[in-house]
């Protein structure tokens, strides 16, 4: 799907299947989430203008459905309910994901 460093621009959103998102370190990749039905990943690349922070690759034959950030742009502009639904659901997840990291940070 994509690998750390790499231009964004687009989401996906799990309909089927799987996706494991990774950094690589050296030659070991480090397993920070796994991704199901329901999920999305690439999310901060429609927000930012940053490189992707994280890989993510599917694990199991999956269906993806992709919005780019020109689609989301337009959702913003076109359906304001829609868009602030979200932007809730990113804010969640974000926060989720953010507490996860922390928690095994701290994790000896």
């Amino acid at each position: 799907m994509f690998f750390e460093g790499m231009v964004g621009g687009i989401m996906y959103l799990v309909k089927k299947g799987g996706v494991k998102i990774y950094k690589k370190k050296g030659l070991k990749e480090i397993f920070i989430a796994g991704l199901g039905p329901g999920d999305f990943v690439g999310e901060m690349s429609l927000i930012d203008d940053e490189p992707r922070s994280a890989a993510a690759k599917v694990t199991e034959d999956s269906i993806l459905m992709v919005i780019t950030k020109k689609n989301f742009e337009n959702i913003l502009q076109v359906s304001p309910m829609s868009a602030n639904k979200i932007l809730i659901a990113f804010l969640r997840i974000l926060s989720k994901r953010l507490r996860d990291t922390n928690k095994k940070i701290d994790t000896p």
